[in-house]
């Protein structure tokens, strides 16, 4: 019989079928071995803290509101969707089994809404212990803050400057205190253009994103150096990949955001997980005199050298100074 006509032995189909299967299962394993973000397991309770989250109502935001109620910190959670603000503070009171927590409207878009917000703030308050700035935007076309800044610009990076800036009198005040700015992968694909610092000319949007995200790796740079000293620190939380608010905004899709759900919670970072590194920036003991720094997973890690240019990190601080006309420190 000729060998073309041999029939496979059952033992080779069967290798045929279930070496597809071990190794898709190898590559996911590793992959969520690599994506997924360790629980913060230390219960440092924070009684007695003020705490200021920007963006909760992203799934990021509403989990470190969460954990941080119930560390029995004073909690004042932020956005500029009051209806959905409301329906937040009671998901984070329920959840917490916590009453100490207050929305207030915040629209970053808005540097007279920001400056509104502080006002208020120190009516209110008259220190500040913990400032997460959390909130990120991802526009879905190009658009303007209300004073006509490229918005994800206007509000990631110019927002946060120009808010963290009016509550710093407050953060002093609660010394030592700690300011935490979110971020994400996306700055490594960022670039500062000088000469087109609004993307005016060049608009792309992811690039737009990227650019923000890079300012704000080099703003933290910039801060920590100003803060030397003052006992108040400055960090980057980066959440990892998460499946969020941000990517269902993303795609628009239902069954596509069915999908990217079940591999959020199989695979990938779900908002809680996602917080995790927040949370420790927040609280954790070990780094409390720590600044300037970049965190995943509740690590250290060394950012790309292009956040840390010094040239870059003061020619934008000066910029955003000039922008918003202020003498920062």
């Amino acid at each position: 019989m000729d060998d073309d006509n041999k029939e496979t032995p059952l033992w080779l189909k069967a290798v045929y079928y279930i070496l597809p299967i071990f190794g898709t299962s190898g590559l996911l394993y590793l992959f969520r071995y690599f994506m997924k973000s360790d629980m913060y397991k230390k219960e440092t309770k924070i009684g007695g803290k003020v705490v200021l989250i920007t963006g909760i109502n992203s799934d990021i935001g509403i989990s470190t509101a969460i954990n941080l109620a119930k560390r029995d910190g004073k909690i004042y959670i932020a956005c500029d969707d009051s209806t959905r603000g409301e329906e937040v503070l009671k998901e984070i009171k329920k959840k917490s089994k916590r009453d100490n927590i207050h929305f207030m409207n915040l629209n970053l878009g808005s540097l007279e809404s920001i400056r509104q917000f502080s006002k208020k703030f120190h009516e209110m308050e008259k220190k500040l212990d913990i400032l997460i700035n959390n909130h990120e935007l991802v526009a879905k076309e190009k658009s303007k803050t209300v004073e006509g800044y490229e918005l994800h610009m206007g509000v990631n990076y110019l927002g946060h400057f120009y808010l963290t800036h009016l509550l710093l009198d407050l953060l002093k005040s609660a010394a030592p205190s700690r300011i935490i700015f979110e971020s994400s992968l996306a700055y490594k694909w960022g670039t500062i253009n000088k000469e087109d610092f609004m993307s005016d000319n060049s608009y792309n949007r992811f690039k737009a994103y990227c650019n923000s995200k890079l300012a704000i790796h080099l703003l933290v740079h910039e801060l920590a150096k100003e803060l030397s000293g003052s006992l108040c620190t400055v960090n980057i939380a980066m959440p990892g990949f998460v499946i969020s608010d941000i990517v269902r905004r993303i795609t628009g899709f239902s069954k596509v955001q069915k999908v990217l759900e079940w591999m959020g919670a199989k695979f990938i970072n779900t908002g809680k997980e996602g917080a995790q590194t927040v949370i420790f920036t927040a609280v954790d003991t070990d780094i409390s005199t720590i600044s300037g720094k970049c965190y995943v997973n509740c690590k250290e890690i060394q950012p790309s050298s292009k956040s840390t240019e010094d040239e870059t990190s003061t020619w934008l601080w000066k910029k955003g100074e000039e922008i918003l006309g202020i003498n920062y420190v």
